[in-house]
């Protein structure tokens, strides 16, 4: 057994598991570890088989302990950022594998701990000291039956999130499930440390009390991974939030504390590896809409793009009462004055984005543009032949060109020249 761990000395593969049991009744359990193993940087296979030692109240080991099991295959997790806005970047692989056996465990005094004890971990990891030195003890604990008898521990629900966005709120269900209904409560909490250089994988397992892994300064069990809001999690919901703003691979422990009328009864570790890295934005969310006159339709053009499907809807709100669901739509303005636009979209992955953008509307007067050859020679005139000194403006996008806010009512001559000719166009203005 030492021959076989000495090739895996240097090994780093583990970054979380924890283990639970169910009562079968007659005094049967099932106990299933689960282990996860980072199948990208990670250098170890699982083990097969897999040991999981069971010590009675008094630190002795059980008839038959350690109980063999044989790998049964892994998974790999899906890696969802939990955020459909935002796309995590390669090379992170999240393997599961869940070894499962049962065993025959007489009501006891002092109950029973199961234990599964493995060095190493991954080498680059942040917030513990020597982590490629630092193994993981997985625990369950049956307690005392006269506390409670054929009792089932609690299991969490969810996969662990693989992957965390740097600088991005998110919201994870941590929340587990007592077969027996009994109460339970979280707490972020320390990890257990076990086995180290020289005994990678102890078997049999150490006896309980287990050490705990150190924290570098300033990590601790209570903030592991930094950040502002700090990870923490609802001791009533097990909901657990928080927002990072270091990326890197941090490990973390989540207690839940199983209670039966008020009364303790046993603890419910899990112990993982969050990857938090720099996501990418899969929506960037873009559209122009150019000033404009009064009852003139102004061009709005959605310039918006996605990485992750594609732009399924557009929802216009331009700021007079006025909306559109068209991706390009155009809309006239009655009054004068500024107006905030907003474009809402949304992915078909998803993810919804808005962009906000304010226009300007005026009172003007102003022709096609695309008749004049030469926008710097256009004259303009009132009724009475006397020439208006009122700057121009060209708007390409809605093909006019007008005059600057301030004109009053009334009849006026755009003079200009054509190839061969000299034009006048009358417009009359009324406010």
């Amino acid at each position: 057994m030492l021959l076989l761990h000495a090739h895996v000395l240097f090994a780093s593969h583990i970054i979380g598991g924890e283990m639970s049991y169910v009562c079968l009744g007659n005094d049967q359990y099932q106990i299933t570890l689960k282990v996860f193993r980072d199948c990208y940087n990670g250098q170890a296979p699982y083990d097969d088989p897999t040991y999981i030692t069971i010590y009675d109240g008094n630190n002795n080991q059980v008839a038959g302990s350690p109980f063999p099991i044989s790998f049964p295959g892994s998974d790999t997790l899906e890696n969802n950022t939990n955020n459909s806005c935002l796309i995590m970047p390669p090379g992170i692989c999240v393997e599961e594998a869940d070894f499962v056996t049962t065993v025959t465990l007489p009501a006891s005094a002092g109950g029973y701990t199961m234990v599964y004890q493995r060095c190493c971990r991954n080498m680059i990891i942040f917030n513990i000291v020597l982590p490629d030195n630092t193994g993981a003890s997985y625990v369950a604990t049956i307690p005392d039956s006269s506390l409670a008898e054929c009792n089932s521990s609690p299991y969490f629900q969810n996969f662990p999130p693989t992957v965390i966005c740097v600088d991005q709120p998110f919201s994870f269900d941590h929340s587990a499930i007592d077969p027996d209904g009994d109460s339970l409560v979280y707490q972020l909490c320390t990890p257990y440390n076990g086995g180290q250089y020289g005994n990678v994988y102890p078997v049999p397992a150490d006896p309980p009390p287990y050490t705990f892994v150190s924290y570098n300064v300033p990590y601790s069990a209570s903030d592991p991974l930094g950040g502002y809001p700090p990870l923490q999690i609802d001791p009533q919901t097990g909901i657990l939030t928080g927002t990072p703003n270091t990326t890197g691979n941090f490990v973390v422990g989540i207690c839940c504390y199983e209670y039966r009328n008020g009364i303790f009864l046993a603890e419910h570790k899990r112990d993982f590896q969050f990857n938090v890295v720099q996501c990418s934005v899969s929506l960037s969310v873009l559209f122009t809409g150019p000033d404009g006159l009064v009852n003139q339709p102004i061009q709005f053009t959605d310039m918006s793009t996605t990485d992750s499907g594609y732009i399924s809807s557009w929802s216009w709100d331009f700021g007079d009462g006025g909306t559109s669901t068209l991706q390009n739509p155009t809309h006239p303005y009655q009054t004068t004055g500024n107006f905030v636009v907003t474009l809402i979209v949304t992915t078909s992955a998803g993810c919804v984005g808005q962009y906000i953008l304010t226009v300007h509307v005026d009172y003007g007067v102003g022709i096609a543009s695309q008749e004049l050859p030469d926008f710097s020679h256009v004259v303009i005139y009132n009724m009475y032949g006397q020439q208006q000194a009122f700057r121009m403006i060209q708007s390409e996008t809605n093909g006019l060109i007008t005059t600057d806010t301030g004109i009053p009512s009334g009849i006026y001559f755009f003079q200009y020249q054509n190839p061969g000719a000299i034009v006048v166009k009358k417009v009359f203005l009324q406010h």
